[in-house]
């Protein structure tokens, strides 16, 4: 029932209100509540950050500078009082969010929290592409021992190469998820976007490629397939195997 309650909330501090009356409640709250809470919030915010440049951007123009969330309201959990008193969690977040995004480690660090990774020594993937129809061989080829590959016109970031000028320098990723091997994609807030099969995917939404369908990168008319491996390892373990025999 309360979480019901929580959704229908729209301010955090009556949200606040809430929770602190089921916290008697042993069979609502976890243990590790407040840890929980804080990985949540972290998570939000890096995924706030990540989707949302100007906002980026704004977070690294404070440089080093303490950040303080005050506020009127009393909550001295996330924030502080007028008297500066107070754990101010949020603040401490968006510097250890900013710290990330100065690390150049937030794309992958946003990852991890948003897909669950097949071991790498598990896949092979097949790259195929094609333009109007006929195959092009340089651009066609496998990788082996990676679970995620970015796609863009930077050849120095970037696994798969789309050198066309309305490609992005880092345009998409492709991840292979864990529980069932399957490919998917994210355009990661690219200039002019990608397309599976014909339809223009919303900048970073996790989208599966089902194995017969077809990504467009910005206005390339390249047109590319991927053939994904996932028992990749016990292929080659047997291949060694019969080489040795």
């Amino acid at each position: 029932r309360w979480k019901q309650e929580v959704r229908a909330l729209s301010q955090i501090k009556d949200v606040k209100r809430l929770i602190s009356k089921e916290k008697g409640k042993t069979s609502v709250l976890f243990a590790d509540w407040t840890d929980r809470c804080i990985s949540v919030a972290e998570m939000l915010l890096l995924d706030k950050f990540i989707r949302n440049r100007k906002l980026k951007e704004q977070l690294m123009k404070t440089g080093r500078r303490a950040l303080i969330f005050k506020n009127d309201f009393g909550d001295l959990f996330w924030g502080v009082d007028d008297q500066l008193k107070g754990q101010n969690q949020l603040g401490k977040l968006l510097e250890k969010v900013r710290t990330v995004i100065d690390q150049g480690d937030d794309l992958e660090t946003w990852v991890r929290h948003q897909v669950k990774l097949i071991e790498s020594e598990k896949v092979a993937l097949e790259v195929i592409v094609t333009k109007d129809g006929v195959p092009v061989p340089e651009d066609s080829k496998t990788f082996e021992l990676k679970s995620k590959f970015l796609i863009g016109k930077s050849e120095d970031m970037c696994d798969i190469v789309a050198a066309h000028p309305t490609v992005s320098r880092v345009h998409a990723m492709l991840v292979v998820e864990r529980t069932q091997g399957r490919l998917q994609v994210i355009d990661l807030g690219s200039a002019n976007g990608t397309k599976l099969d014909g339809v223009a995917l919303a900048p970073y939404e996790i989208t599966a490629v089902p194995p017969t369908s077809i990504l467009t990168f910005g206005a390339s008319a390249r047109q590319y397939r991927f053939v994904v491996d996932t028992q990749a390892d016990e292929k080659r373990k047997t291949a060694l195997l019969q080489k040795i025999a």
